[in-house]
């Protein structure tokens, strides 16, 4: 089992800026072991989300969205809570893609994000963005 993770919060050219903008992140696992992704930042106060990001993991053409699996069972994405998980007991080896996007966004001075990734990793460069 294997952790790898991306915090920029003292990175600004890998920020979140506005409404639209994206990092893919590409992964590869082997089978037998969970696969874990969580998604989190800290956002500007406000009475609600001021910045929504979401993450959309992808393999093969088939997408799945963070906090599918909350108690209501989102078919949409999450646009009320500050972190996004994604869970699998038992993953498909092969190539994924997380895509974290900013869905709307109200400050616009750079968010910061952090995303973990566990699993079992297939090779030496786990998380990497292109």
């Amino acid at each position: 089992m294997g952790l790898e993770f991306i915090d920029n919060w003292q990175n600004k050219q890998n920020m979140l800026v506005s409404s639209g903008d994206k990092f893919r992140y590409r992964f590869r696992i082997k089978a037998g072991t969970p696969l874990n992704i969580c998604l989190v930042w800290t956002d500007p106060p406000g009475r609600s989300i001021q910045n929504n990001i979401n993450i959309i993991l992808e393999k093969d053409n088939t997408k799945w969205i963070g906090n599918k699996e909350l108690p209501r069972k989102l078919t949409y994405l999450d646009r009320i809570n500050n972190v996004e998980i994604i869970r699998f007991d038992d993953p498909q080896p092969g190539d994924y893609n997380i895509f974290v996007i900013a869905t709307n966004f109200l400050v616009t001075t750079g968010q910061p994000y952090a995303l973990i990734v566990t699993a079992d990793f297939d090779g030496v460069n786990q998380l990497f963005t292109f």
